[in-house]
This record gives C-alpha cells, structure tokens and sequence, in this order.
C-alpha cells in the first residue's frame, strides 16, 4: 500500500461528510452518483422507516436493510460464530440502473487512504467453515487465484465478498465507493487513485471481472 503524505488524519469521518453532502447539497450528490454510475435517480433509506425514501442518510450493518428472506436468512446465519468485525455502510438507497429497474446502493465513504488497507493483521479473525467458504466464493466469483488471501479483517475485503453473495442470493445491487478529495490536507484524487490500484492488485482483482461492473467509485472534495 503507497504512503499517502498527508497532514494529521482528520476526526471526519466519511460518513460525516457525506452526511454534510446530503443535508447542504443533496441535488448535487444525486447528480454526481448518477454520472458516475450512468444512473437515472437515487433514493436514500433510513433504518425508522426502511420501506419509505428518504432525505436523511444513517449507517447501516450488514444486510439490515434487506426484508426477511432468504439472503438476509443466509447472512446471519454465515456470520455465527465468527469473531470478524461486523460489516457496515455509510449509507443505503436505491438507485436507477436503465430505464426501469431499482437496484440497491450500498455506500462507503472513506476520508483516508488506510481505509482500504488490506494488509494482514497479526491477529486474524475466528472464521467459521461457512465464512471460510464465503471468502472463498467471493474469491472465485472475481476470478482470483485460489492461493490469494483475502483477509476477513479488512472492511474493504468484507464489502466485495458481500456483493459476491447477494449476487449469488439475487440481490440486484451495486457498490459505491466515495473517495474525499482535501486540496489542503491531501488525499488528492492521485492519491486515491494509487491506493485503489495498490489495493487490487494486493487482492488480484482482475479488471475483467463481472463484478467489477457492479463496483463504481467517485470522489468528492471536502466541504
């Protein structure tokens, strides 16, 4: 992973930022989702009222957002008795793909390039047999070797695998990446771009890869 220079790490998270997006330029986020996914509108969702849109933007874990069924069924039941860090998004919504289908949004917002980090900690997690199949799976389904180790801790790692697995479910959804741009402090978007690169091919993610169609990026510059 390349060493961004940067000032101190800012105390913003992405989440706060984008949330600053959200409530002081709505109709400008919406518009920059759309170009950078070819998308026809986005709605958000709050988890107080998960079946209406909404203006407002909340975390989200795992896959709360879904409705009982058998994804969400499958979801808990992989995550049982594993000790890996829970998987969260910044934000949910739905968004336009075409003329008439809704797919979900699924969002991270990231302020620093140590965010993406997938470096193998000292301490692994307890993987179930189940959540070792799952990396497994999700290792396949993008046409990576066997022999890359994908590790469970990363945040990064989790939000690849999941949309591996609501695929597979028949979860129509896409994954956004949102990359905050800080002229003064850095990360600039070169930095960002580096890491991203650097990332990738620490998971061998080939560029040909299905699901690498369902992964989109954008980066916005702190407000």
């Amino acid at each position: 992973m390349p060493k961004v220079k940067t000032a101190k790490r800012s105390t913003v998270t992405g989440h706060d930022m984008l949330s600053r997006y959200v409530a002081d330029k709505p109709k400008q986020l919406k518009t920059k989702i759309c170009q950078a996914m070819n998308a026809g509108g986005v709605v958000w969702r709050h988890q107080d009222h998960p079946t209406i849109d909404s203006p407002d933007i909340c975390t989200w874990d795992g896959l709360r957002f879904l409705g009982n069924g058998k994804a969400k069924t499958a979801w808990e039941t992989l995550w049982q008795g594993s000790d890996a860090p829970s998987l969260k998004w910044d934000a949910v919504g739905r968004i336009q793909i075409g003329n008439v289908g809704w797919n979900w949004l699924l969002v991270s917002a990231m302020t620093h390039p140590d965010q993406m980090s997938v470096a193998t900690s000292k301490r692994q997690s307890k993987l179930t047999p189940a959540m070792v199949t799952y990396l497994s799976d999700a290792i396949r389904k993008y046409k990576v070797a066997d022999n890359v180790i994908w590790p469970a801790n990363s945040s990064y790692v989790q939000q690849l695998a999941a949309l591996a697995f609501l695929r597979q479910q028949g979860v129509c959804v896409e994954l956004l990446n949102i990359y905050m741009i800080d002229a003064d402090k850095g990360p600039t978007q070169q930095d960002w771009q580096a890491t991203i690169e650097s990332t990738h091919q620490s998971l061998a993610l080939p560029d040909d890869a299905a699901l690498r169609r369902r992964m989109h990026q954008l980066f916005l510059p702190v407000i």
